[in-house]
């Protein structure tokens, strides 16, 4: 999930246009302004999430699911709390994990408890149901629903979701 990362995500695109060049250099000026464009998109995008986290009045996120967000907490210097250490499918949180993970969104009046697009949120729901808090989707940006495709999701309208609810949840 290294592309949950601004940067690193302008670093694929800079990789994908120089391939690019390489195979149809008679485009080469083509390639090169769609991806100055979405640079600048995707760096618009950091200086947003910067500035949330910077002005943010906590800065531990509560994932009621599994974590494939690592390179993204990691860029911004969040702290993060999770059901499963990472995205492996093949265990559950345990009863002890999401009774800890309700007193600290207690304790810490943490206002949103994050599930993952396409996941039920049984455990995010529990664990805001005991610790009075609200759920809201994390977008990973590899997962999309046919009815999001349809409706022309992209990776930066998913990000900029994802910004307005890291507002929400360091508020």
């Amino acid at each position: 999930h290294v592309w949950t990362s601004i940067d690193n995500s302008v670093a694929i695109v800079k990789e994908i246009e120089e391939r690019l060049c390489e195979m149809d250099g008679e485009n080469a000026s083509y390639y090169e302004r769609n991806a100055a464009a979405y640079i600048g998109e995707l760096k618009a995008l950091k200086r947003s999430f910067t500035e949330i986290v910077q002005n943010a009045q906590k800065k531990t996120v509560v994932f009621g699911d599994r974590f494939p967000l690592l390179y993204f907490v990691k860029e911004y210097g969040l702290e993060y709390k999770a059901a499963f250490k990472g995205c492996a499918s093949d265990s559950e949180a345990g009863a002890e994990t999401v009774a800890y993970l309700s007193d600290y969104v207690s304790e810490y009046n943490i206002p949103v408890v994050f599930k993952l697009e396409l996941s039920n949120g049984n455990i995010a729901s529990v664990i805001s149901e005991a610790a009075d808090a609200k759920v809201m989707t994390f977008y990973t940006c590899h997962n999309l629903s046919k009815e999001d495709y349809d409706k022309g999701e992209t990776y930066i309208s998913m990000m900029k979701k994802n910004a307005e609810s890291l507002k929400e949840a360091l508020n």
